[in-house]
């Protein structure tokens, strides 16, 4: 009692002096000169090299089954990538995926997909302002190597019942806002989707006189989720606020592969089902036009459960008698990691001077269940005779104390230098295990002609650590993902990365067209991956199963983006090498990383043609990803079963380039404006040329034991769709 006393008093002592919250501030010390969509009202740091981008930048991009995504905005902007079909996981150069950092009003969500990842878990209608940060980081944030992308919700503060309705071919969708009294106001959204309702039928009447076709609807059964939203905000005085925020959501997919023949039947199912639920509280306060603090308290849990079942029976038939060989194969897999921190955040503005300090205390919980199950048998007469029957099971937990301090000065020293210094201190513990690591950032921003002042050089070094680990296993079968945290055994990553690169805007006075090109190099120390060969049979210590390495990556990139009254674009490019390198993998020689797209083309035009009428594409195109691919197989003789079997071995590691990766979506809207609101009427084109861009590999036996083929799976082929909505 007295632990949870001295926390709540280290929580809110703050708000007795000073503060309101550090984004929500107006602080004039210079904008930010590389965001897509620049707003008059956003103040951040100059020499910071970072983007924010708007909730107007939601409708200039294709909405795809009528649905804005922040996250595939996220995708288009250089140096971000995401390499697979069906993922908004964000990987920044070559880091992977659990390797940024995403949160919604400080809640961190583990897993930001929906729907095999076709949609994030972010609601458009709750969407505000989003900050997006790849090099240069502010010392406010830690616990990530890579990147950041900090989502908050948008202000709830209205004089009257606003909302929306949609409804369309893959998803519905509702929001509502008000005021509950002069002080408080709320908004409450959510979303459901009946993809196997209404689009899967029509797709499986398309494809049923295809017995060779390798669409998803041979195989998917079920792909839903549901998500819902909440924001309350509480306006106490002039300087007193506080805002409470919660997120929940769940999926589920379930995958099916029968087969029956005369003499063989095969049923196999894959069943996912995995959400993210969570909530926070921060309490502002605005001690003075220069002093301002934010408190924050947040809570987070991602579960994901897998299921993995196959069967089969092969019948032979001699004389009188009838035999019939069976394999059974199960795996059972929960997953589950659950995050609870509180901290403080500051700013402090005098003369040249923007000084940031704060504190962060959290402590992770991580749970790890298998129950895999395997039997063999012989029935001659229905007579059964055990050939092999087993059983593992294993139930492991850890958890982790993190403990950061951080500050950082802002200098606007003169007209044609900006620098900002300052370093982050993190404590990692648990039982028997502690870890400091001081991270390090400085960065620079020179403005060299003063006759153009919106051109810029800017410079920066930043180290990060991270004590949570996301171990993914990805080859010829879907991805299964576990994640686990730093202790004796595993260690805490850590990155290093330098950076530097020219920033213009070129018409500084509406912002109308930005161009930037910058450089990077960034090494990872204490990489976690599964080991080779690693099984969950059996398994006592995560720390079994994992290999520790080294990686890095190194790169190119370039960005042009022009709002110009009607119209608007973007193109981005990137280049970018990915390596990885593990004592225990691959003899110690480095290898590329599943991160390793060479060639990374993003781009987007929105057009509007008068009030009621307008219409984007987005155009992407990816290198090829590496994946571990068995390639090679050995004969083995299994002793139970008194039989030989094929043993499937891979030949190297990320030994398989998958095809390039590249599709084009299209976007129309038209608005009807009347006394009750606004409607519009969305018409969109997923992958309008329908290229296969694969999602899943699988090896097929060919008739008569002739060797085994590589089928694909497109997850998201040629799909049009409808959407209606309704805002009042």
């Amino acid at each position: 009692m007295m632990a949870l006393y001295f926390i709540v008093i280290l929580l809110f002592m703050p708000v007795v002096i000073s503060g309101q919250s550090v984004r929500d501030t107006v602080i004039t010390t210079g904008v930010l000169r590389e965001a897509v969509i620049v707003s008059n009202q956003m103040k951040l740091k100059p020499s910071e090299v970072g983007i924010r981008l708007d909730p107007l930048v939601l409708s200039k991009v294709p909405s795809i089954f009528g649905n804005k995504d922040i996250m595939k905005v996220v995708h288009y902007l250089p140096g971000v990538n995401n390499n697979s079909e069906g993922n908004v996981g964000v990987s920044v150069r070559g880091g992977d995926y659990d390797e940024t950092f995403v949160s919604l009003d400080k809640i961190p969500l583990y897993n930001t997909g929906n729907l095999k990842g076709f949609i994030s878990v972010f609601n458009p209608d709750i969407i505000g302002d989003t900050y997006f940060y790849k090099t240069a980081f502010p010392t406010e944030y830690g616990g990530r190597l890579s990147g950041v992308i900090d989502i908050n919700s948008k202000s709830v503060y209205g004089g009257k019942i606003n909302g929306s309705i949609s409804i369309g071919t893959m998803l519905a969708r509702a929001s509502v806002s008000s005021k509950l009294n002069k002080n408080t106001a709320f908004i409450l959204s959510g979303r459901v989707s009946y993809l196997s309702l209404l689009v899967m039928p029509i797709y499986r009447k398309i494809t049923s006189d295809n017995d060779e076709s390798i669409d998803l609807t041979t195989q998917v059964d079920g792909v839903e989720f549901y998500d819902v939203n909440g924001v309350v905000e509480h306006q106490f005085n002039s300087k007193h606020s506080i805002k409470g925020s919660i997120y929940s959501g769940n999926n589920i997919n379930k995958i099916t592969n029968d087969a029956r023949e005369r003499t063989y039947i095969f049923e196999g199912a894959d069943i996912t089902n995995w959400g993210n639920i969570g909530g926070s509280l921060l309490w502002n306060y605005k001690y003075s036009e220069k002093h301002h603090f934010s408190s924050y308290l947040y809570f987070s849990r991602y579960l994901k459960m897998d299921r993995l079942y196959q069967k089969s029976v092969t019948l032979t038939v001699l004389a009188d008698s009838i035999f019939q060989k069976s394999k059974i194969a199960e795996q059972n897999i929960r997953n589950k990691i659950a995050d609870i921190a509180a901290g403080m955040e500051a700013r402090f503005v005098s003369g040249i001077h923007t000084f940031d300090y704060g504190w962060k205390y959290s402590m992770q919980f991580t749970g790890f269940k298998t129950d895999i199950f395997n039997k063999e048998a012989e029935y001659k007469n229905s007579k059964e005779s055990i050939l092999h029957n087993e059983r593992s099971e294993s139930d492991l937990s850890y958890y982790l104390h993190t403990l950061s301090l951080y500050a950082d000065d802002e200098l606007s020293i003169d007209d044609w230098l900006d620098l900002g210094i300052g370093s982050r201190f993190t404590l990692y513990a648990n039982n028997g295990f502690m870890k400091m690591v001081p991270e390090p950032r400085i960065r620079f921003s020179i403005h060299p002609f003063t006759s153009i002042k919106d051109l810029s050089f800017k410079l920066s070094y930043s180290r990060m650590s991270q004590g949570v680990h996301q171990l993914i296993r990805g080859g010829v079968a879907l991805e299964s993902d576990m994640w686990t945290l730093a202790n004796d055994k595993i260690p805490v990553n850590t990155s290093n990365q330098y950076s530097g690169g020219i920033y213009w805007d070129i018409y500084p006075d509406n912002k109308k067209c930005s161009f930037s090109l910058e450089g990077y190099y960034r090494s990872a120390q204490n990489v976690v991956d599964y080991m080779e060969g690693a099984t969950y049979v059996k398994m006592e210590n995560i720390a079994d199963i994992v290999d520790v390495g080294e990686g890095k990556s190194f790169g190119v990139e370039g960005s042009v983006v022009k709002e110009s009254g009607l119209t608007t674009w973007s193109i981005s490019y990137t280049w970018g090498k990915s390596l990885d390198r593990y004592d225990n993998q691959n003899n110690g020689m480095w290898f590329y990383s599943k991160q390793d797209i060479r060639h990374n083309l993003s781009a987007w035009i929105s057009q509007k043609l008068g009030k009621h009428f307008d219409v984007s594409a987005s155009f992407v195109y990816k290198s090829g990803r590496y994946i571990t691919l068995e390639d090679m197989y050995l004969p083995v003789f299994v002793t139970p079963a008194q039989s030989v079997e094929n043993v499937f071995i891979a030949s190297g590691i990320n030994n398989y380039k998958l095809g390039d990766y590249h599709k084009l979506d299209l976007s129309a809207n038209y608005y009807i404006f009347h006394k009750l609101g606004k409607s519009t009427i969305n018409i969109s084109i997923n992958n309008v040329y329908n290229h296969h861009n694969t999602y899943k590999l699988w090896l097929i036996e060919l008739p008569n034991k002739q060797g085994y083929e590589l089928r694909s799976l497109c997850l998201f082929p040629f799909m049009p769709s409808l959407s209606y909505s309704f805002e009042f």
